[in-house]
Parts: structure tokens; sequence; C-alpha cells
């Protein structure tokens, strides 16, 4: 089997696909960034046919830094922050409580 795996900045090893003969097998080549922020790659062997096969990897976002939770005097400004990271561009939303946050301000319950 021939697994492709990610490393991430702390030295986190993560598996993401080892192939077999179903779902391909001796991945050839580099990785290509597709437009749409998937890679793509083939094998030379393995498929419905045998004759190898194309795939994605799609890379979903992470949250990397998670928003630390606050205790405040009532009133108080609340400064929340997160940080992501993704090969697309991405957008978040706070929310509490599912009401969307934007900029309002909101008494603790």
């Amino acid at each position: 089997m021939n697994p492709i795996f990610q490393v991430t900045t702390n030295g986190t090893l993560t598996s993401l696909i080892s192939f077999n003969l179903t779902n391909g097998a001796n991945p050839i080549a580099g990785l290509t960034l597709g437009n749409d922020g998937d890679f793509y790659g083939t094998t030379t062997y393995g498929g419905s046919s045998g004759d190898g096969t194309l795939f994605r990897l799609v890379f979903t976002p992470a949250i990397i830094v998670q928003p630390q939770s606050q205790t405040n005097i009532a009133g108080a400004t609340a400064t929340f922050s997160v940080s992501a990271i993704s090969l697309n561009q991405i957008a978040y939303q706070w929310a509490r409580n599912g009401t969307n946050l934007d900029g309002q301000r909101l008494i603790a319950q």
C-alpha cells in the first residue's frame, strides 16, 4: 500500500489515504493543485479496469486556535478570536445560542 499523508507544523502525521487495488495502486508523479483548491493525482494500477485511477484529495478547513472562554463584568465588551486554515478562501460567522452575531451587543443570560 502506498499512503499519502499530511504533516502539521507541530509534527503530527496523519494518513489521508492508503491505496489498494480497488482505489488505485502505485501513485505516480506529484500532486497537482486544482483551481478548486483540491489536489489531484494518478495511479498506475487499480480501478475498475485495473489500468489506474485519477484521484482527488479534498481538504476541509480546520480551526487551529479555538476561542477562549471569558468571564466579564455585565455590560463590558468581550472580544473573541479564532484561527483557521484552508486551501480555499474561508469565512465564518459568530453565533450565540443559534443567533448570528454581527458586532451586536448581547446581554448575558
